[in-house]
């Protein structure tokens, strides 16, 4: 609180002289900042869990398009076994291309090299 200090002989056309209590401006000080570290903590604490939470959606989205990628995997898949099919060559070989299968006597059977059975054995 501001103290007045009230001289006993009174000085016409003089005011009072207002000084400035120390000790009040001293806790003032000390409760805003006391104020401010705990508005501090509680934000701090908010934002830990805003930034969880985020964190969880984004790891939701990431699980979703891991989902969806390993069914469009599958299904790749599964096009290349059925585009590499035997019976599939065929049907096109025939139909598309009007070629005729062999006689037996036509045939010539060549050994396979190392190389491309190594390369056979990894697609």
């Amino acid at each position: 609180m501001n103290r007045v200090y009230i001289q006993s002989k009174k000085i016409y056309g003089q005011q009072p002289v207002r000084e400035k209590d120390p000790v009040h401006f001293r806790s003032l000080i000390l409760i805003i900042f006391t104020s401010g570290l705990i508005v501090l903590g509680i934000l701090s604490y908010i934002w830990r869990g805003v930034e969880i939470m985020s964190m969880g959606y984004k790891m939701r989205a990431v699980y979703q398009q891991r989902e969806l990628l390993q069914d469009q995997r599958q299904k790749l898949i599964l096009e290349k076994a059925s585009l590499r099919s035997m019976k599939r060559i065929e049907d096109l070989a025939s139909s598309d291309l009007n070629l005729v299968r062999p006689d037996p006597d036509q045939m010539i059977i060549m050994p396979r090299h190392r190389s491309a059975t190594k390369a056979e054995e990894n697609d």
